[in-house]
C-alpha cells in the first residue's frame, strides 16, 4: 500500500475509507434494481449520492498522491453538500414515516418503494381494479 501523505492525514483517511463507502452505496443501488418498477427515484438518488462521495474520494486521493493540505477538501465538501442539498428532492427521497397515517415504514418501504401514499396519481398500476366490459 502506498505511503500516506504526512501533511494531510484526513485526506489519507478519506482516500482509504470513501472507497468502501462508494462501493457500499453502489451495492445498495444494484440491490434496488430488483425493484426497478417501484423504486426508480430512490435508485437514482443512490447514484447521485454515490457521485458526491466519488468526487470527494477522487479529490482526497489526488491530495494524497500529488501532495496538498487537508484544508483543500473543505471547498469540495461545501460544494458537494450544497449541490446535494439544492437537489434534495432528487437526492434524499427516503422517508422514515408514512405521510398518510404517520406509521413507521419498514426497511423495504424506505429503500425500495417510491409511493408511500403521498402522491395518489403515482399509485401502482397493479392496485387499480380492471374495468368490466358491459
Amino acid at each position: 500500500m502506498e505511503e500516506a501523505n504526512a501533511a494531510a492525514p484526513v485526506a489519507a483517511y478519506l482516500a482509504r475509507a470513501l472507497y468502501w463507502v462508494f462501493l457500499g452505496i453502489l451495492f445498495v443501488n444494484v440491490v434496488q434494481r430488483r425493484h426497478q418498477k417501484k423504486a426508480e427515484r430512490k435508485r437514482f438518488a443512490t447514484l447521485y449520492i454515490a457521485l458526491g462521495v466519488f468526487v470527494i474520494f477522487i479529490l482526497s486521493q489526488g491530495i494524497v498522491t500529488y501532495g496538498g493540505a487537508d484544508w483543500m477538501l473543505a471547498p469540495a465538501f461545501i460544494v458537494v453538500a450544497a449541490v446535494l442539498y439544492r437537489f434534495r428532492d432528487h437526492t434524499f427521497p427516503f422517508r422514515l414515516t408514512s405521510p398518510v397515517d404517520g406509521r413507521r415504514l419498514t426497511w423495504d418501504e424506505i429503500m425500495f418503494d417510491d409511493n408511500h401514499g403521498d402522491d395518489p396519481s403515482s399509485a401502482d398500476e397493479d392496485k387499480t381494479e380492471p374495468e368490466e366490459d358491459r
